[in-house]
């Protein structure tokens, strides 16, 4: 990404400790090749991969928006898919959206910015973000979605794992849920491994839902948005994240 003073922010996955699965390093460097590590904390991705499949966006692209010493980004923590402001000369990372969700892409927009974005039970949307973080929705193109079909909201799980680690996920019960009758179940793995799951909308699930099962989805070891140690499962697949499911 070019800055406005003319340096460059290089983002760049050097997998020098956890292979494959290490999240990138931010560096700048300067007009006259001077490179400087900016942020190298493992625990951002500067991407967005909370999944869904009524979603899109670019993410991060050499068009990310820059406001003073700042670059806005998307980014993976835990279940969410931020906007966040990269300071551009010390790499210090700031959460902008307190919103729970997935936003796919920005631009500049007004004296804020245009994303997309997955909230709650309704399909993605564009919505206008000012500089604290506050929202307001502009397009209804997918409120269709809450009127003419049934919504089952996703419901936390949390369990503790082998090596101390909190694993988040989800039920979603089935459309008509009634308190002590047995329904049959479906469990939702991702792939990847290193994207997430969250509570944004995702069809499949909903349907699945709505045909009378209930849906239990997770984000086991070696998931995105937990950092680099979580995400890294080389030499262990279908071993410590098995037991997560």
């Amino acid at each position: 990404t070019v800055l406005s003073d003319g340096a460059q922010l290089l983002f760049a996955g050097i997998a020098e400790k956890h292979g494959l699965n290490e999240n990138a390093k931010l560096y700048r460097r300067e007009t006259d090749g001077r490179m400087t590590l900016l942020n190298g904390t493992g625990l951002h991705g500067f991407y967005g991969s909370v999944g869904s499949d009524v979603f899109t966006g670019c993410g991060v692209d050499e068009a990310a928006p820059q406001i003073g010493d700042k670059l806005y980004l998307t980014d993976t923590q835990d279940t969410d898919a931020p906007l966040i402001a990269v300071d551009v000369r010390t790499g210090e990372v700031e959460r902008v959206t307190p919103a729970h969700g997935s936003i796919g892409e920005c631009v500049r927009f007004g004296e804020g910015f245009a994303v997309t974005a997955l909230r709650g039970g309704q399909g993605q949307e564009l919505y206008a973000v000012a500089l604290d973080g506050s929202e307001t929705q502009l397009s209804h193109f997918n409120t269709t979605l809450a009127e003419e079909y049934a919504y089952s909201k996703p419901e936390p799980l949390f369990t503790v794992n082998e090596r101390g680690d909190t694993i988040h996920g989800f039920v979603i019960k089935p459309v008509g849920f009634t308190e002590g009758k047995r329904y049959p179940a479906v469990f939702d793995v991702h792939g990847g491994p290193k994207t997430a799951y969250g509570d944004v909308y995702f069809h499949e699930m909903q349907l699945w839902a709505s045909r009378g099962f209930a849906v239990f989805f997770c984000n086991p070891t070696g998931s995105d948005g937990k950092g680099d140690a979580f995400a890294d499962i080389r030499g262990a697949y279908g071993t410590v994240d098995f037991r997560d499911l």
